[in-house]
């Protein structure tokens, strides 16, 4: 199993793939849990197929295929420079957050308590743990 098939299995949050003729592709465990439905019995069948009744599932999905198609469509040049401004800031901010607070005492405290509780703490190398290789990053 791949890290990515390992993150989709583990997140909390259903992941449903869908290609474009409706063909479920992809159906995580949280998707399981949500609609009732198996994995096995999701695959390669059309999404309303699988699920049935589910209205609110349903048009939760249009909503999000319209985000996505907006996304899709987005240009840079067509984004507002207040929020690309705002966007930067708060991108240099996370990252002079993250150079300050690695010295400081607590972080090792917040890399033990975080690899204790998050099956993901490959993700964040950063804190203290150890990376997607097993190395320790900091």
């Amino acid at each position: 199993m791949s890290e990515v098939d390992r993150l989709l299995a583990s997140l909390p949050d259903a992941v449903i793939g869908v290609r474009p003729d409706l063909t479920v592709f992809l159906w995580n465990g949280a998707a399981e849990a949500l609609t009732g439905r198996s994995a096995t019995r999701a695959l390669e069948r059309l999404l309303p197929e699988c699920l049935g009744s589910e209205a609110r599932l349903i048009r939760h999905l249009s909503e999000t295929v319209r985000l996505a198609e907006f996304g899709s469509q987005l240009r840079f040049e067509d984004i507002p420079a207040d929020v690309v401004q705002r966007a930067k800031d708060s991108i240099a901010d996370t990252i002079a957050t993250i150079i300050f607070g690695r010295g400081l005492p607590w972080r090792a405290s917040a890399g033990r308590s975080m690899r204790s509780r998050c099956p993901l703490s490959w993700l964040t190398p950063c804190v203290g743990c150890r990376g997607a290789r097993g190395r320790r990053c900091s």
